[in-house]
């Protein structure tokens, strides 16, 4: 199947089951989902989580648990901007009993600060945003726009990443399309580009996954047009310390 199938699959099917959670429609998102507390639980007993001192967490709906338990358990937390229209930003320290506030779309940046690509400190773990994912090679399928995808390769090239760096996502059981006696059945396509998980926490199932192919640690610039390059502030910014501007 082709990657918009699956995406469209995974949406309808949330939606019909009533397993799709605020914002809806979860089309064209990645989606919210019933039990997304629950995944960010299973998350906190994995010892890539709890040993990791530096957190990057997408800014996606369903991820929300998991950005305000970062700050709760006293991590360091990155998050990128939406659609990478500005750069990272990091927050620490937020007030007990505020975290869940500071890590929304609506305040992330009031609470947190901007920082330049050379200030984002090492990172110990990524938990990335998926629309659909395979537990047999940890290919995971976005909502199509590449941002993770361009944000991991980037932050490895900054040395700020290390290919080895574990990956997590937080998804409903339905999204694990190859699951056993899943519905759909779906392998994965996978593109050189595309980011690959360790684990997977779902509401109900913790999965280590042995990844079938390697992590993108450089930037495929013949993809991306001029004009998209300078609306994502990362890698305009990246393309200017290249160049010495």
């Amino acid at each position: 199947m082709e990657k918009a199938q699956i995406r469209q699959w995974v949406w309808d099917e949330l939606t019909r089951r009533g397993q799709a959670a605020f914002p809806l429609p979860v089309h064209g998102r990645i989606p919210n989902f019933v039990g997304s507390a629950q995944a960010a639980e299973r998350l906190r007993e994995l010892e890539v989580y709890r040993k990791a001192r530096v957190v990057k967490v997408g800014p996606d709906s369903p991820l929300h648990p998991i950005r305000a338990m970062v700050l709760r358990d006293g991590k360091k937390l990155y998050m990128p901007t939406p659609r990478l229209r500005g750069g990272f930003v990091v927050l620490e320290g937020v007030e007990p009993g505020r975290e869940r506030e500071a890590t929304s779309l609506a305040n992330f940046r009031r609470f947190g600060r901007e920082v330049r690509l050379e200030e984002i400190d090492p990172i110990d773990l990524v938990v990335a945003g998926t629309v659909a994912v395979s537990q047999s090679t940890g290919v995971r399928i976005g909502k199509g726009a590449g941002y993770g995808d361009m944000e991991f390769a980037l932050l490895c090239r900054l040395g700020k990443l290390r290919p080895d760096t574990p990956v997590v996502t937080a998804v409903h059981d339905l999204q694990v399309v190859d699951a056993p006696g899943h519905p759909l059945g779906a392998e994965l396509p996978w593109d050189p580009h595309d980011i690959s998980v360790d684990y997977i926490v779902t509401p109900t199932r913790t999965i280590a996954v042995r990844r079938a192919h390697p992590q993108p640690t450089e930037i495929d610039w013949s993809l991306l047009e001029p004009e998209r390059v300078r609306a994502l502030q990362p890698l305009l910014e990246f393309r200017r310390m290249q160049e010495g501007t």
